[in-house]
């Protein structure tokens, strides 16, 4: 097996003996360019991170972030935590990587969650029981029963913790496991995580999945991470021609990253001024709905689209098909503003440009991901008032 490290947006390296199918494969995931140099073949990381095994390769992807603002950028976007701004805690990982960093952080939402006990919830059981509870099913008691009383066919609700979340969690923890280059005490964590979860869910679910609810809500950050490791990571046997190749890691998508962080941060400062923000809608672009648009993050009140912002997780130059992409979003929405966030360099001044047509204001925003947190909050604080202040005036078309 070839063990190969990349850097996020950095150059090429050898990876000698890779085959033909494994570079197939991370064409298709989009995880690396891949180019024959001098009969080498090289690879070079595009625009995520983490850790992927082949059958014949090793590759590891190194953020071009620090390891503590990549972690204010998941426990932001994924975390469900009460004050977002702040300085994460990354002394015990600092130095080991991303993987321990994704580990630890679910670890420590776990821990603090399991102080309530496992996820629970009531739910019906039906059976044949030789005393009452719950209530009689009169049909079935007919039909097995004829007359008789007993046994009874009862239905009741049953407190159980064999339930969606906790499925969640232990298909998580479990992916954990199968990840290159786990750190030693995260996996033995995991081991001791699993032992309890498995008592209470003692059959995986390849599909477990949660919608948020008010029983729920101390568990919500932990449920977050879990989400981002199967998200991230569900990619075990990744279709091959007419077979499959076997591929486990957790690879983590930036440009998503970013989607998900912008609409978190940007939510309540746009919302306090009333409407509504959403992310990822679909739209149809033609009238027989063939060509589709989904705009990152959208601030709209009822039938109106207030503003539309889209994330770009690059420190290149504005390039044009990024202009053209909002162009389509904001024609198709009706809508006079559209932003779009580019992250990833340092932060110049807004640009703005009046269109045409549609009549609009585009304008472009730089976000600085390598400052403090606090700049950072500023940053976005300053993008959210350029914004309410545009949807406010007549300076718009």
């Amino acid at each position: 097996m070839t063990p190969v490290t990349l850097r996020e947006g950095g150059g090429w390296k050898p990876a000698p003996g890779v085959s033909r199918q494994t570079l197939d494969r991370l064409k298709k995931l989009e995880i690396t360019e891949a180019r024959t140099s001098r009969g080498t073949t090289e690879l070079r990381a595009k625009r995520k991170v983490g850790s992927i095994r082949f059958p014949d390769l090793e590759l590891h992807i190194e953020p071009k972030l620090a390891i503590s603002r990549l972690a204010f950028l998941l426990g932001f976007a994924y975390a469900r935590l009460e004050d977002k701004w702040r300085e994460p805690d990354v002394s015990t990982v600092e130095d080991t990587g991303l993987l321990p960093l994704v580990s630890y952080t679910f670890l420590r939402a776990v821990d603090q969650a399991l102080v309530h006990g496992l996820p629970s919830a009531y739910r019906p059981v039906s059976r044949t029981s030789p005393v009452i509870r719950g209530r009689i099913r009169e049909a079935d008691q007919l039909r097995k029963h004829g007359g008789h009383l007993y046994p009874a066919e009862v239905t009741y609700h049953q407190l159980t913790s064999d339930t969606g979340e906790t499925a969640v969690l232990r298909a998580a923890a479990e992916h954990l496991l199968t990840v290159p280059c786990q750190d030693a005490e995260a996996e033995r964590r995991l081991h001791d995580l699993l032992a309890r979860i498995r008592l209470a869910v003692p059959h995986p679910s390849v599909h477990a999945t949660w919608s948020p609810t008010p029983d729920n809500l101390p568990y919500r950050t932990a449920l977050g991470l879990a989400d981002l490791v199967l998200r991230d990571g569900s990619f075990e046997y990744v279709a091959c021609g007419v077979g499959s190749i076997a591929a486990s890691g957790l690879i983590i998508d930036m440009d998503k990253v970013l989607e998900d962080f912008l609409e978190n941060a940007l939510r309540p400062l746009l919302t306090k001024h009333g409407g509504q923000v959403k992310a990822q809608e679909t739209f149809p672009l033609d009238t027989g709905g063939a060509i589709e648009i989904h705009p990152d993050v959208r601030w709209f009140e009822g039938d109106t689209t207030l503003a539309v912002i889209d994330a770009k997780y690059t420190s290149a130059k504005p390039v044009a098909h990024y202009r053209y992409q909002m162009l389509a979003y904001c024609g198709r929405l009706s809508c006079a503003q559209g932003h779009i966030v580019y992250a990833g360099g340092k932060t110049t001044a807004r640009r703005e440009f009046r269109i045409h047509m549609p009549p609009m204001l585009l304008a472009e925003h730089t976000l600085d991901l390598a400052a403090p947190v606090a700049d950072i909050k500023q940053q976005i604080t300053n993008i959210a008032d350029r914004i309410v202040t545009l949807a406010s005036r007549s300076e718009l078309p």
